[in-house]
């Protein structure tokens, strides 16, 4: 992360004085993945959830988060099960969803790197961006 020191004046009359604010490479930031290259299901709700395990989609998964898909992609801010900001990093199965208003169905889809088996996903960023071409339909 790139931080910069602000150095703001604070004139209290008669005090004169210095505040530093500044911001740490502390590597607990939140976590946003944005899904790419969705074509044709724009103002589409979708849902995103984070497993430790795929094998087993029926557990509870550790991470979610919700939004509407625009322009081809939708960001997603993730939260724990407890609605805190989720700051996981490592290897994880990532299962996502569109919702289809229409019949309210979901079309739901599971990361395997372009392949045919589930795969993990390593999150090491704060931002993570992945393609839809990286999913299977579920």
């Amino acid at each position: 992360m790139n931080c910069k020191k602000i150095f703001l004046l604070i004139l209290i009359i008669p005090v004169f004085g210095f505040i530093t604010i500044s911001c740490s490479d502390d590597t607990s930031e939140f976590n946003i993945i944005t899904i790419t290259n969705i074509v044709g299901r724009n103002n589409y709700w979708s849902g995103i959830l984070i497993f430790s395990n795929a094998n087993n989609i029926n557990s509870d998964p550790i991470a979610e988060g919700y939004g509407y898909i625009s322009n081809g992609s939708v960001n997603f801010l993730l939260e724990d099960l407890n609605g805190n900001l989720w700051t996981g990093s490592g290897s994880y199965h990532i299962l996502f969803g569109i919702h289809n208003s229409n019949n309210d169905t979901w079309t739901n889809y599971v990361y395997t790197n372009g392949g045919s088996d589930i795969k993990y996903y390593k999150i090491s960023d704060a931002v993570t961006e992945i393609s839809l071409n990286k999913f299977r339909e579920y």
